[in-house]
């Protein structure tokens, strides 16, 4: 029994964002009938719609429905999720994302196109739908958005036999419809009602934060120099550029591409500074002053001195130009968490004191969760930022991370016994590298932890650098741009590197995706190179992806494609999603308490009563655990030990 779902609304943005629902859709594959619902009998459509989800072969279909099924909660149910949401809804973006990933488009319109040949007019979904006058034209645009489902259902119908080798484990098939609904489907009940709950904000603290930094920001500009039009707009920061500092110009200061401006891009003065045609290229050739405080292996140890800072080393600007491009950045990141501010009120319920996301199952490449509205999985890790966000009165909050998880996968897939016994006998593998690279004890290393703590996490955080840089097959250069803020220059670099792959199995890794992907798949993949994560999510990629370079490489020079990336990320998410499925199940049970508030990467964030909080965060910490080290020993014969670190209290902050 399937019923196609759709909604129409229109955008209220005061005082904060509101979707205003103005039309719902149903189209019933039983009837051949479609229905539409304006405001004034939307409460008809209540109870009959309930009474069917209970029926257990019923099935809602939607596209991106996160929305839809959020603005149906509100307007038909009093904002209360229905719990026959769950096992019930199959959402096709979710579906075709997974299984062609490889797409740069993938919205309703691009696959009524791919599934029906159906070219669709999208214009009419931008109008104001609220009190509107359905016409003609309106109505037939509502039919047809549900009505082109059936070609969605015949695309899975025709899918349905066909299954997808593991990569990592040749005997292992999976059916691609139920792969999705295990990884993904089966999530979407939990997060509609984590958009319907919110997670609470100390309003008071963000306006004191937002201040702080827009004091920040100001005293920045003033030591530059600089105006907030001219910091902000390319064309006063080019004229002010050429008067103040005419030589960065003559150095090659990015321009944009259709105004011929000096560019105000971080990401583009990065390239700059960072880049072969700059700095680097030209290390070799200039002579280094032989007096400079180059940092060699033994000295790197200074890194453990207190208040220690070493000025990049960096021959082709001068120190007073360095200076002002270091401030210069320093203020673009200071703007940027000015503006981060800024999108966290707009989007505060300004009654409850509470974000309500629109979370993306399969926000990220690798099927990472992601939200927007605001994008939660981007605040900062920064204390100031995290303690923003509270638990609501009487209830705490479960801050739980898998750590170094991308680390342990990759050691999984690359059959890295060295980096795997590290990790079993409870070292530090950031603190054993440097013990390694420096030939200093290891324990001589960590009891700078207690000794000198501010050293030590000086040093800890340039070998986590150096460590989640490598596993992904990261070259001399780019591994230098990681590291110049150090102070350590190419050569040193260089023999970092060699450390590293004298040490780690990375090409070993990198010869495993190489052949995995060199089998072509048939059928639904049309011929495609195809890889996997451990769990089974697919990764196929289209030529322009960088697969030829990639396979016609003889070293790691050139940049590596997302296909070496995606087994360790992919592999991160599907562990994280599986845990929240048991515990959503768990949960359903009454076996543990609680409700899922945020996933930001390689974190689960769980709200439950402050009476409740022992019972929750231990089962939560066993099932990251169990469901973690289960996953990667299907694809490696030896016991696999995950850590997770955890924190209770009454912000996000509790482990930051």
């Amino acid at each position: 029994m399937l019923l196609s779902l759709d909604t129409e609304y229109s955008m209220d943005k005061n005082p904060a964002p509101e979707k205003i629902l103005a039309f719902i859709q149903l189209y019933s594959f039983e009837l051949h009938e479609v229905l539409i619902f304006s405001p004034s009998t939307f409460k008809q459509l209540a109870e009959p719609l309930e009474a069917w989800l209970q029926k257990p072969t019923s099935v809602v279909l939607v596209f991106f429905g996160n929305t839809d099924l959020v603005l149906l909660s509100k307007n038909l149910f009093n904002s209360q999720p229905l719990k026959e949401f769950s096992g019930h809804v199959f959402d096709f973006f979710l579906f075709f994302r997974m299984i062609h990933c490889d797409q740069r488009v993938n919205n309703f319109a691009h696959w009524a196109r791919i599934t029906g040949n159906i070219i669709l007019d999208k214009t009419l979904q931008k109008q104001n739908w609220v009190e509107k006058q359905l016409t003609t034209q309106d109505i037939t645009y509502l039919t047809e958005d549900v009505h082109i489902f059936k070609y969605f259902v015949a695309y899975v119908r025709n899918v349905l036999p066909l299954n997808l080798t593991n990569s990592w484990r040749d005997e292992t098939k999976h059916n691609l419809v139920v792969l999705s609904y295990q990884l993904d489907q089966v999530l979407i009940p939990s997060f509609v009602e984590n958009t319907l709950t919110g997670i609470c904000i100390n309003q008071d603290a963000l306006v004191q934060l937002t201040h702080n930094l827009s004091q920040k920001y100001d005293q920045t500009l003033k030591k530059l120099g600089l105006s907030q039009a001219e910091f902000q707009s390319n064309k006063q920061f080019t004229a002010w550029l050429t008067e103040n500092w005419p030589e960065l110009l003559h150095k090659g200061w990015p321009q944009t591409a259709t105004s011929g401006q000096c560019s105000t891009s971080k990401e583009g003065l990065y390239k700059w500074i960072y880049s072969s045609n700059s700095t680097f290229a030209q290390l070799n050739a200039l002579e280094l002053d032989a007096s400079a405080n180059h940092t060699s292996p033994k000295n790197l140890l200074s890194l453990l001195e207190e208040d220690n800072n070493p000025e990049p080393i960096n021959s082709f600007f001068q120190q007073d130009e360095m200076q002002f491009l270091t401030s210069y950045l320093s203020t673009k990141v200071l703007r940027g968490q000015s503006t981060q501010c800024q999108t966290l009120s707009k989007h505060i319920e300004p009654t409850k004191s509470t974000l309500h996301p629109q979370w993306m199952i399969d926000g990220g490449d690798t099927g990472r969760i992601t939200a927007k509205e605001p994008a939660i999985q981007q605040i900062p890790r920064d204390l100031d930022f995290r303690s923003l966000f509270k638990a609501k009165q009487n209830h705490v909050l479960i801050v739980q991370d898998l750590a170094m998880i991308e680390l342990i996968i990759f050691a999984s897939l690359a059959g890295d016994d060295n980096m795997l016994d590290i990790f079993d006998q409870g070292q530090d593998l950031h603190i054993y590298f440097a013990s390694i690279f420096l030939n200093t004890p290891y324990e001589k290393l960590f009891q700078q932890k207690t000794v000198n703590p501010n050293g030590f996490k000086k040093l800890r955080n340039l070998m986590k650098n150096v460590n989640f840089g490598m596993v992904y097959l990261m070259g001399v250069k780019s591994l230098f741009q990681r590291l110049i803020e150090w102070g350590i220059d190419y050569d040193k670099v260089e023999s970092v590197h060699r450390a590293w792959r004298n040490t780690f199995n990375a090409l070993h890794y990198y010869d495993l995706c190489k052949a995995a992907y060199s089998v072509r798949s048939t059928g639904l993949f049309n011929n495609f190179h195809l890889i996997t994560t451990i769990r089974g999510r697919p990764k196929r990629c289209s030529e322009d992806d960088g697969i030829q370079e990639f396979f016609n490489q003889s070293s790691i020079k050139a940049s590596v494609p997302s296909i070496v990336n995606f087994p360790i990320q992919g592999t991160c998410a599907d562990i994280l999603k599986t845990t929240v499925r048991v515990f959503l199940l768990l949960k359903q049970k009454s076996l543990v308490e609680g409700e899922l508030l945020i996933t930001a990467h390689d974190e689960i964030v769980v709200q439950c009563p402050s009476k409740n909080a022992v019972e929750t965060d231990k089962p939560l910490h066993t099932l990251l655990t169990s469901i973690g080290n289960s996953i990667l020993q299907s694809a490696i014969d030896r016991p696999i030990h995950i850590k997770v670190e955890s924190g209770v209290g009454d912000t996000w902050a509790e482990k930051a």
